[in-house]
């Protein structure tokens, strides 16, 4: 080899040289799309299409972000893997209550993590960007939900005020970073939800690199170590 230049665009795939989900992200998309399709209600399905569909720059970066820095789902197409996990357990469990409002659950955990695509840098850098240390993706995410809103003519303010609560209450607990405590009992469902896909992906992470044992190294997380199930 005598000569070497830079690559350009389109010549090398980005996932041949960082981490990435081993799902489909273009079939994640589509199932993230078809629950916003579901929706029933005029306002929330607008409010959706208009954050995720007709703004191209909001799904090109969703498509591609990852669900955090370092803790769970911290690589590309990570978000798009755990909003759809998120939302299908909501799905799941909500239909299991009373008084739990389908459209309300289903948007919010479409959008509670939607904040991440302004809260991290894309790869390879995947780093917390100003807004991300100042601001934070719940803040940032409950900004945009009231932004878009506010651009729908007749949106019931108090729909708008419910999608915020949930984003607002998504962490649960003051001390892990919340806004809010869940006050309906979809920020609840959603609540449980989020933490469930984020601590059992940490788990799985954990058991995969595990090579050697049946125990993993301690998980300081979780103050613990895990074994693999007895098979």
């Amino acid at each position: 080899m005598t000569k070497i230049r830079k690559s350009c665009e389109g010549e090398y795939e980005p996932t041949d040289y960082i981490p990435c989900t081993d799902k489909d992200i273009g079939s994640l998309w589509a199932q993230i799309l078809d629950y916003v399709r579901q929706i029933s209600n005029p306002y929330i399905k607008r409010l959706l299409e208009n954050i995720l569909v007709k703004d191209e720059n909001v799904g090109g970066r969703f498509k591609e972000s990852s669900a955090a820095r370092n803790m769970h789902h911290s690589y590309m197409g990570g978000l798009a893997e755990h909003t759809l996990n998120v939302t299908q357990l909501c799905d799941y469990i909500g239909g299991r209550y009373k008084f739990v409002n389908r459209d309300i659950l289903i948007a919010s955990a479409i959008l509670h993590d939607i904040g991440k695509i302004y809260e991290l840098s894309p790869f390879p850098e995947n780093e917390y960007t100003d807004d991300g240390q100042l601001l934070g993706h719940i803040v940032i995410g409950a900004e945009m939900i009231a932004r878009e809103a506010d651009k729908i003519d007749g949106f019931p303010h108090q729909l708008k005020t419910a999608l915020m609560h949930c984003v607002l209450a998504h962490h649960g607990e003051y001390e892990f970073g919340s806004p809010k405590l869940p006050k309906l009992i979809e920020a609840m469902i959603l609540h449980s939800a989020d933490n469930m896909d984020a601590k059992l992906k940490m788990i799985e992470e954990a058991l995969e690199s595990n090579t050697q044992g049946a125990w993993t190294q301690y998980q300081k997380m979780f103050d613990r170590n895990f074994r693999k199930s007895v098979l």
